[in-house]
């Protein structure tokens, strides 16, 4: 027997089945038929127990109130009647939603199931009902109110560019806001909000939209953004060398070793002014004198305004009398 032949005969095993393939077939056609009119028969019985979820819509002004957890969609109960009925109702038909309404739903956190009893008998009707699986239906649902929050910006996260820095306050635009929400949530906001934004290499005046960060949970506002500006000003790198002054010596002559100190500083380009030497004094007070070592600690005197990050090539000088 060639392999064209073998194949051929395995096609044929396989399309005409034996008899003890046709009796297996009978066998589960008859398991298939008797199990169906068993079952049509017992769903024809009376007296069967079950538990179903009847379906129920809330009913309330949604535009005076608002749930903020899950409202209960449906009220377990078990019942007894027929197994068509039943069947019916387990799946859900024949049970149009129980409609509750709630005058003042602010007023409660529950409901009793029992008040539900009677609606609910007249609608699963001949279905009968044992008894409710559940006492209550909890729900939380509050007074929507509006509140006015002062905006501030904090400005933890501007990056100015290394010359510049800031020469304004930070104007929002507008200052408030108003947020409307459930009772609870929006008690608990702070009457200020601080905002933010990460603003990056700042080297010019500011003004653009900023995000307001997400509310919480139910709370709503009017807007996404306010107007967010400020200005700057570029700081000028200044090194120069000055004379140390001697002050409440007792006589004139004491001298300070060395006479001129280093200073470096920064100062802002609006009160720079390069003809004007008197912007910082190195200041020798005699009473700061220490008379084991001869030195003075210097102070510092600045005579201008928008001067920042002095410092000095040495801290102290030697004062010797002449």
């Amino acid at each position: 027997m060639n392999a064209e032949e073998l194949i051929e005969r395995l096609k044929k095993s396989f399309n005409a089945p034996s008899k003890k393939d046709e009796r297996i077939k009978v066998v589960l056609i008859c398991i298939v038929i008797s199990t169906t009119f068993w079952f049509f028969n017992a769903l024809n019985q009376d007296n069967y127990t079950s538990q179903i979820d009847y379906p129920i819509e809330w009913n309330y002004d949604d535009s005076q109130y608002m749930a903020i957890a899950d409202m209960p969609a449906s009220v377990p109960l078990e019942v007894t009647g027929g197994g068509w009925d039943l069947m019916t109702r387990f799946f859900g038909f024949n049970m149009s939603p129980l409609s509750i309404a709630l005058e003042e739903p602010a007023n409660s956190v529950y409901l009793l199931t029992s008040q539900l009893r009677a609606e609910l008998s007249r609608n699963l009707d001949p279905v009968s009902i044992n008894f409710l699986i559940q006492d209550s239906l909890k729900y939380d649902i509050q007074p929507i109110v509006k509140r006015r929050l002062m905006l501030i910006f904090d400005p933890k996260e501007v990056q100015f560019d290394s010359d510049y820095r800031l020469n304004s306050p930070y104007r929002l635009s507008p200052d408030s806001i108003t947020v409307e929400g459930p009772e609870s949530i929006i008690d608990q906001m702070p009457e200020v909000w601080s905002i933010g934004s990460k603003i990056e290499r700042i080297d010019a005046d500011f003004i653009n939209e900023i995000d307001l960060p997400n509310l919480p949970k139910f709370v709503t506002t009017e807007l996404e953004q306010v107007t967010l500006s400020f200005e700057v000003m570029q700081y000028l790198t200044i090194t120069e060398n000055r004379e140390v002054q001697l002050i409440n010596f007792p006589d004139t002559s004491w001298r300070a070793f060395p006479e001129e100190i280093r200073v470096d500083y920064e100062i802002g380009e609006s009160a720079f002014d390069a003809a004007d030497s008197s912007r910082i004094e190195l200041v020798a007070d005699y009473k700061q004198w220490n008379a084991q070592d001869s030195t003075v600690l210097l102070e510092v005197i600045q005579r201008q305004r928008l001067i920042e990050n002095v410092q000095l090539s040495s801290q102290s000088v030697k004062i010797v009398k002449q």
